[in-house]
């Protein structure tokens, strides 16, 4: 006999009650107030929401029924007419809500960061609704907000850091925090680095966390904050102390491990932590950089590594944080890498081995030996992404699901910056790290593309994504991205302005390249990085030609997409604009913006001038300042409404100081005419 449909609001607007069991966890009961404000938003009804008591026909039944299975979760109406929510575990319950707002109402997860608008309806009347998932793919799936300068500019309010470092001198604000926590477990999340560099010595950052924690996911840190302890919270403690101390565990081991101690004593108070392991540097760098006392040799090196791990293992059981059921990761990044790689870093027992990309997302990780987890970038500064989404959702299923094939389904890491520009991708990698190879990324995009496009125009629509994603120029020889928009920054800095600055570039000579005689450098870590970080074109008339075809590829995606755009509803646009037609003008014109500057050097070399009339030099400098100030003249647009200064904090990339170069440059070439 078949069910009655289930009236989560009925068509004279009756609400069911909601009823969460009164031994769930708070953050269980935060996603039932998720729940029911999705609903007011769907209907304008908002159901009422109780914690305990006994269901009634058309109630929603929300409690944790366990079975020994990690996050898994079903949701079906019973026999006798109550929806039910029920997880294996309390974050499977969490999860279990979030699923049926997303599979069954329809709500995007990610709604807030990518503009996608509610559904809309009077009723909501529910044909046998019914979800099951079991286990995830991946057992830890995390989100890391590095290089989060949007995110700490945009709000006020989020406190101070004392760091000796340009773009971290303020915490991201509360009200934003709590947002990204609300999008990590919408997308059935359940793992956290809650900014770089986290301090949780400073009551603000520790802030940061807590919001996180009450969210119900576990906590981690950055691979160069093992137990919590950057170089810069070392600086910051003994600073605090009235000692300048160097930040060196081979020479001065006690107190470091001072700091370790007091910084995962601050950790371990939190119910849920991934520990993480390793020793590292000041910023992102290997500890050697920052270390004259380390040794010269790799052997050497990796056995201090490898000691310092053991050691860290040490403190957390002098601290009281037990051995049994506790988690720690070694990241291999960058020399990590290698040395995991050669067999000279010993990996403290259990401790979960993390295989990075090393790059923008575009490959898989390099580690031979077989790694238990995943850091995989969706962005990544300096060699970008960092402002426009440029890693197609393919290539990223295509990597997790090989590291999940190789068996690194421990642990999944994505870096994700500042969330708004990458939610796309988010959305997919969510799907991947629980679906695993169930995933399919021509059905995800249908799905997708059907969620916030009209039907009539949903294929238009589908091929623009797919222009898009094509667009960015590869270089054949290593499979790499060479000109992203991380890679256009620090093209235009290094071959261009400060050439220029230095005196470097032969007033006479057109010929002069700075694309010539490039070479990886001796440095380990830098070698390890130095395919995916370094644009290598070849020469700069490679280069202009390469930045002209993917200007001309991203142009084309925007003309495109522009008389689709303008066809869509006024609530559609804002999610279309940026998601696609706003990062396909920036990278169409930032792109342009470095082929112009590179066209400056060779002035009268007519042979690398595409466009009459760039023989001058005055011109090519003239347009290049044109088009960064074309890329200024959209922020308005782009940071408008919630998003309002939104570009406040973009120091990464940092457009307005490439746009004061540009017009010293353009100053300069117009005095030579």
């Amino acid at each position: 006999m078949s069910q009655s449909p289930f009236q989560l609001v009925s068509q004279n607007g009756a609400a069911a009650r909601v009823l969460v069991a009164a031994d769930e966890p708070e953050y269980v009961f935060r996603a039932a107030e998720d729940l029911a404000g999705d609903v007011e938003k769907i209907t304008g009804v908002r159901p009422a929401l109780m914690r305990g008591g006994e269901p009634a026909p058309g109630d929603v039944f929300i409690s944790t029924a366990p079975r020994g299975e990690w996050e898994a979760f079903d949701v079906a109406v019973d026999e006798g007419g109550v929806l039910r929510i029920a997880g294996s575990d309390p974050r499977g319950t969490m999860f279990g809500i979030y699923a049926f707002l997303d599979e069954i109402l329809g709500v995007d997860p990610l709604a807030f960061w990518n503009d996608a608008p509610y559904p809309r309806a009077s009723s909501l009347v529910l044909d046998a609704p019914a979800l099951h998932a079991g286990p995830p793919a991946f057992r830890f799936r995390g989100w890391f907000l590095n290089d989060e300068d949007l995110l700490t500019g945009w709000h006020d309010g989020g406190g101070r850091r004392d760091i000796d470092y340009p773009f971290y001198g303020t915490v991201i604000a509360e009200d934003v925090a709590e947002r990204v926590a609300e999008a990590l477990v919408r997308c059935r999340m359940n793992l956290a680095i809650p900014a770089s560099f986290v301090n949780l010595l400073n009551p603000p950052e520790a802030r940061l966390a807590e919001i996180f924690a009450a969210r119900g996911v576990f906590l981690s840190q950055h691979h160069v904050e093992p137990l919590g302890t950057s170089a810069f919270t070392f600086q910051s403690y003994w600073k605090a102390r009235g000692r300048d101390v160097p930040f060196s565990w081979t020479s001065h081991p006690r107190e470091v491990e001072e700091v370790w101690r007091a910084t995962a004593r601050a950790w371990a108070r939190f119910p849920n932590v991934v520990w993480q392991l390793g020793l590292r540097g000041v910023a992102d760098r290997p500890m050697w950089s920052a270390d004259p006392t380390a040794p010269d040799s790799d052997a050497g090196r990796a056995a201090v590594i490898s000691a310092a791990m053991e050691r860290q293992m040490e403190i957390l059981d002098e601290i009281g944080v037990p051995r049994e059921g506790r988690v720690a990761t070694v990241t291999l990044w960058g020399e990590g890498a290698v040395f995991y790689e050669r067999g000279l870093l010993r990996v403290p027992e259990g401790a979960i081995v993390v295989a990075s990309d090393n790059g923008p997302g575009w490959k898989g990780p390099r580690a031979t030996a077989k790694p238990r987890g995943i850091y995989y970038h969706h962005a990544i500064f300096d060699a970008g992404p960092h402002l426009a989404p440029l890693v197609p959702p393919a290539r990223t299923a295509a990597v997790l699901c090989e590291a999940l094939a190789a068996g690194a389904s421990d642990y999944a890491l994505l870096n994700v910056a500042n969330i708004r520009e990458f939610a796309r991708g988010l959305d997919a990698s969510a799907r991947i790290l629980r679906n695993g190879a169930a995933f399919n990324p021509a059905a995800w995009e249908e799905r997708w593309i059907a969620r916030h496009f009209p039907a009539e125009d949903r294929a238009a629509w589908r091929a623009v994504f797919t222009a898009y994603d094509a667009a960015p120029a590869i270089q054949p020889e290593t499979g790499w991205p060479l000109f992203l928009d991380g890679h256009i920054r620090k093209t235009a800095i290094r071959k261009v302005f400060q050439p220029f600055e230095r005196g470097e570039v032969p007033a006479d000579d057109p010929s002069w390249d700075p694309f010539v005689g490039n070479k990886p450098p001796a440095d380990l870590f830098y070698a390890s990085i130095y395919p995916a970080f370094n644009p290598q074109p070849g020469s700069r008339a490679a280069a202009i030609a390469a930045l002209d075809a993917q200007a001309a590829a991203f142009d084309r995606a925007a003309d495109a997409a522009a008389p689709l755009f303008a066809r869509l509803p006024a609530e559609c646009r804002p999610f279309a604009y940026s998601q696609l037609l706003h990062p396909a003008v920036f990278m169409r014109d930032f792109s342009a913006w470095l082929a112009a500057l590179l066209r400056i050097p060779a002035l009268p070399c007519r042979a690398l001038c595409s466009v009459p009339g760039t023989e001058v030099p005055g011109y090519a400098a003239a347009e290049a300042l044109r088009l960064i100030d074309a890329i200024l003249a959209r922020e308005p647009e782009y940071c408008a409404g919630k998003w309002e200064n939104w570009w406040r904090g973009c120091k990464k990339i940092d457009l307005r100081d490439l746009r004061r170069r540009t017009q010293n440059l353009a100053q300069q070439s117009g005095k030579a005419l």
